[in-house]
């Protein structure tokens, strides 16, 4: 159908009834609203949008570079660190040179030294100095600290306690080249000694032109006590902060106005080292940007309106395409509807309701049977993910435990039992398992129950030949529950359950014995009542239960013996045939 076809139909049948003519109007408007709005919004506030993008974009900058220099300062430090541990550096700084190996602790420091140096191009140089003999090595020499030309960090060398590290600004030989020294002094016995790693200062313009544009934005690190680190000129090191830097320090503004120009600040302190890394750009660097910005956003505003309004038109056509073929369809039939208004609607509704009135009662009842379906199908559902759903959980609650403490710890331990009790129990759809599949289920239980209670020691006595008998799953646990619970928690001290497992040429034997609080010869006899009755008081219900089900599977050739003495203790004894699981 043609669009001016449909318009002419359109009108001389609904006039503004109709759903086209509506849905026009509905989308059309709804794009003149909002691009009315956006329109306001850009033009009010464009100006304060560019300078918030561009501190954002200083904020950003600035993490990146901090992040990046509390890395180097991480990995000076660990070379710090493993120097100062190092067996040659306390070799070197405890022995007098009559002792001292030259040939050997004084060459393998150099070579460590030197491979320190070249695994991090920052590090200028590496000290390792000894107090107590005048002396000092580096990558190249070993030398008497008086012959020794550069001796710029004594003076923070005797201002620093020993197992303290010590971070300052300096230049080598008071001249050049810039250097950040970490000095560590050691605390090895009595020695006086240091490790001093020099990292180079001109390096660290390095890191700063590896991040992305970054020709805009000036970068500078000022240390704790406000003296400049590093900076546009070089002849600011170690000179006490001035000027725009200083502004920008001791108030962090949106913009800053200074000699005329207008600059954005933005400060961030250094987790390691409480240096403050400061990131400045002049507004104007950005007034490029910012006219290719505005160009850009007209233009796509101008075509984002036109494809809109072409939109409009074409998804009201579509949606009313169907509606006109729907009507040719259905006023075919004999349909009457006098309570609807003149429109298409009209013509919808009233061949729908002949359908709906002639499949109402079979609907009725579809509905009901999908209903109880759905419901059955939840329930089967629900019944079936549950206990996955909590081992899936429990396993990520370990894994996020690992991760969270870099390592296997006793939480995540435990939950790796608390999983596999639940794996076993409630996953395992088998009854029939390997003793071996029994013990390991119940060695996990034990291990949290001393846990749980830390006055309970186990031991256990497996032969081997044993784990591959046939057994029913959770038949164990009963009986070391009562172990605890009822032998060893009343004694009220440390008590230990034994499990041993041994076979003869017809049978296996599974002794449970523990050296808790025992039974009188009265409970006992009731006991031995329950278990070779029918159906038990119920008062031991545990025992009861794990005898009919191995019974049930074993017959005539299970035996159950309990033996128990006051004060003393309890064994429980079961005897199984030999049925072996492939």
């Amino acid at each position: 159908m043609s669009i001016k076809k449909l318009f002419f139909d359109f009108f001389g049948a609904y006039k503004f009834n109709g759903v086209l003519f509506k849905n026009f109007i509905k989308i059309f408007a709804v794009i003149v609203v909002i691009f009315t709005v956006i329109l306001i919004m850009i033009y009010k506030s464009i100006s304060e949008v560019a300078i918030d993008e561009f501190i954002s974009l200083n904020e950003n900058y600035v993490s990146n570079v901090a992040n990046m220099y509390d890395v180097l300062i991480d990995e000076v430090k660990y070379v710090t660190s493993n120097i100062t541990v190092d067996s040659d550096t306390i070799m070197y700084v405890m022995q007098d040179d009559n002792n001292l190996k030259k040939g050997v602790t004084v060459e393998r420091i150099k070579e460590k030294i030197k491979a320190y140096q070249s695994s991090i191009k920052s590090i200028n140089s590496i000290y390792v100095y000894s107090e107590d003999y005048s002396r000092i090595c580096n990558g190249s020499e070993n030398i008497k600290i008086n012959n020794f030309s550069d001796i710029e960090w004594k003076e923070e060398y005797q201002r620093t306690e020993r197992g303290k590290m010590r971070i300052f600004p300096r230049k080598i030989n008071g001249v050049y080249p810039n250097v950040v020294s970490f000095m560590y002094r050691m605390d090895t016995y009595d020695y006086n000694a240091a490790i001093i790693v020099n990292m180079d200062v001109d390096e660290l313009g390095s890191i700063v032109n590896s991040i992305e544009d970054n020709n805009l934005t000036d970068t500078y690190i000022v240390d704790e006590n406000n003296n400049m680190i590093y900076g546009a000129n070089n002849e600011d090191f170690g000179v006490p902060v001035y000027g725009l830097i200083e502004k920008i320090l001791n108030k962090e503004n949106k913009m800053i106005m200074h000699e005329g120009e207008r600059y954005i600040g933005k400060c961030k302190q250094s987790r390691k080292t409480g240096w403050v890394y400061v990131a400045v750009t002049k507004i104007d660097n950005y007034a490029e940007k910012m006219k290719k910005i505005n160009l850009m956003m007209s233009m796509t505003i101008f075509l984002l309106l036109l494809i809109c309004f072409v939109i409009s038109f074409v998804l009201a056509k579509n949606t009313y395409q169907p509606i006109v073929t729907i009507v040719d369809v259905l006023k075919n039939k004999n349909i009457k509807s006098h309570n609807l208004r003149n429109d298409e609607v009209k013509d919808i509704v009233s061949g729908i309701m002949v359908i709906v009135n002639d499949n109402n009662e079979l609907k009725t009842e579809l509905k009901k049977s999908m209903e109880m379906n759905e419901k059955l199908e939840l329930t089967m559902l629900q019944a079936q993910i549950n206990p996955h759903f909590i081992n899936n959980t429990l396993n990520l609650i370990n894994v996020e435990s690992i991760r969270e403490n870099g390592r296997e710890n006793l939480l995540s331990k435990l939950i790796s039992k608390l999983t596999k009790i639940l794996k076993y129990s409630y996953i395992n759809d088998n009854s029939i398992v390997t003793l071996r599949e029994e013990l390991d289920f119940a060695e996990n239980y034990m291990d949290l129950m001393i846990k749980r209670y830390g006055n309970i020691e186990t031991i256990w006595d497996i032969d081997e030949a044993c784990y591959n008998i046939k057994f029913v799953k959770l038949c164990l646990q009963p009986i070391l529950e009562n172990a605890v619970y009822h032998g060893i928690c009343p004694k009220q001290q440390k008590g230990t359950i034994k499990i041993t497992a041994y076979v003869d040429e017809k049978s296996v034997y599974i002794k449970i014995i523990d050296d808790g609080v025992g039974m009188s010869e009265e409970r006992l006899t009731e006991i031995n009542n329950e278990l070779h009755s029918e159906g038990g008081s119920g008062k031991s219900i545990g025992i009861v239960n794990v005898s009919k089900r191995l019974r049930f599977v074993f017959g005539s050739d299970f035996e159950i013996t309990i033996d128990s003495r006051f004060g003393v203790g309890t064994s429980v004894i079961l005897k199984i045939p030999i049925i072996t699981l492939q």
